[in-house]
C-alpha cells in the first residue's frame, strides 16, 4: 500500500508494511527511543503502570493491556465526509458537530499513545484526502485540523480500507485498523464492505467507532460487522456512557478510547453488558 515516510507524506509506493517503513527510517538515522536496561524495566514497570493509570484515569489492567499495543501498527481511517458537519446531539457543553467530535477523539488517541510510550505513533488517513499522515504528537494533529475547518466529500470506505486490509498483516506485527465514521459507504453496498473485512488476515483487527446518534446506522454495523472475527463496534461516547451506567459502570474518555484500541481482548466488550469489579471513576463529558 502507499505509505508515507516517517513524519511526512508521500505519493504511492510499492506495497510494504508500516513496520518496514519504520525500519527504513531508523536505518536512515531517524531518532529512536533508547533501549532500557532489563533491570530498570523490571523495577520501573509497576511505577509506570501506576503513573499511566493516574494520567489516563483507568484501572491498572487497562494500562497493562495498552502497553501490549507497543509494536502494533495502528492505522486510523477518519471520515471527513460532508455529513460529519451535522450537529451531534450527544455531546455536553454546547452544540458540536460530528467533525469536532472526531477531532477530539483523535486528540485523546494521540495523548494516550504518548503516555503509554507508543513511539511509532499512528498512521492517519482521511476518506477524502489522498495523503497519509504519521502522527506522533497532538501538535501535528492541530496543524492538520487547521487546514480542514469543515468536512466535505463522500464516504468511500471500501476504497480506503482495502489498501490497509490487503497490505498489512504480512509481517510479525499485529495491525489495529480504527475507523471513525458516521454512515454507510458511498462506494459500495454494505455486503461488499463486509466481504472485504471478512477477508482480512487474522492479525489485522478492525475497530469501528461510530460518530453518529442514528440508531439504525449503528445497528447495521453491529449486525453485519461486529460478528466478524477480530472486529468490534463502539458507539459514540455519550451512548457508551449511558449503557455503562445502566449496568453500574462508569466510563472515562480514556476508558472509552481504550475499548476501541483493545479490540483483540474480548473482555472489554463487557463494559456495557455487566457490572465490573474494581475502581471506576465517572467522567462522562468530552471537553
Amino acid at each position: 500500500m502507499a505509505v508515507p515516510p516517517i513524519g511526512g507524506v508521500a505519493a504511492a509506493v510499492p506495497a510494504v508494511s508500516v513496520a518496514a517503513a519504520v525500519d527504513a527510517a531508523d536505518a536512515d538515522g531517524a531518532v529512536v527511543a533508547p533501549v532500557a536496561d532489563a533491570g530498570d524495566v523490571a523495577v520501573g514497570l509497576a511505577d509506570r503502570v501506576e503513573k499511566m493509570r493516574a494520567e489516563l484515569d483507568m484501572p491498572p489492567e487497562y494500562v497493562e493491556d495498552l502497553l501490549r499495543l507497543v509494536g502494533t501498527d495502528i492505522v486510523v481511517v477518519a471520515d471527513d465526509s460532508g455529513s460529519m458537519n451535522s450537529v451531534s446531539d450527544n455531546l455536553a457543553g454546547g452544540p458540536k458537530t460530528r467533525w469536532q467530535e472526531l477531532q477530539q477523539t483523535l486528540r485523546l488517541l494521540a495523548t494516550m499513545l504518548l503516555v503509554i510510550e507508543h513511539m511509532d505513533g499512528f498512521w492517519l488517513k482521511f476518506l477524502n484526502d489522498a495523503e497519509w499522515y504519521k502522527i506522533t504528537s497532538t501538535a501535528q494533529l492541530e496543524e492538520i485540523f487547521a487546514g480542514k475547518p469543515r468536512a466535505r466529500g463522500k464516504t468511500p470506505l471500501l476504497g480506503n480500507l482495502a489498501p490497509v486490509i490487503e497490505g498489512f498483516g504480512r509481517d510479525d506485527r499485529d495491525t489495529l485498523l480504527l475507523i471513525l465514521t458516521d454512515g454507510e459507504p458511498s462506494d459500495c453496498e454494505f455486503d461488499e464492505l463486509s466481504h472485504l473485512i471478512k477477508s482480512k488476515p487474522d492479525d489485522v483487527f478492525c475497530s469501528f467507532a461510530m460518530c453518529t446518534d442514528e440508531a439504525d446506522v449503528v445497528e447495521l454495523y453491529n449486525k453485519v460487522v461486529d460478528p466478524i472475527f477480530g472486529c468490534d463496534i463502539t458507539d459514540d461516547y455519550a451512548a457508551e456512557c449511558r449503557e455503562a451506567k445502566r449496568v453500574g459502570n462508569a466510563l472515562s474518555p480514556f476508558q472509552w478510547l481504550a475499548k476501541m484500541l483493545l479490540v483483540k481482548y474480548d473482555k472489554y466488550d463487557a463494559l456495557d453488558e455487566r457490572k465490573l469489579d474494581g475502581r471506576r471513576r465517572a467522567c462522562c463529558a468530552l471537553s
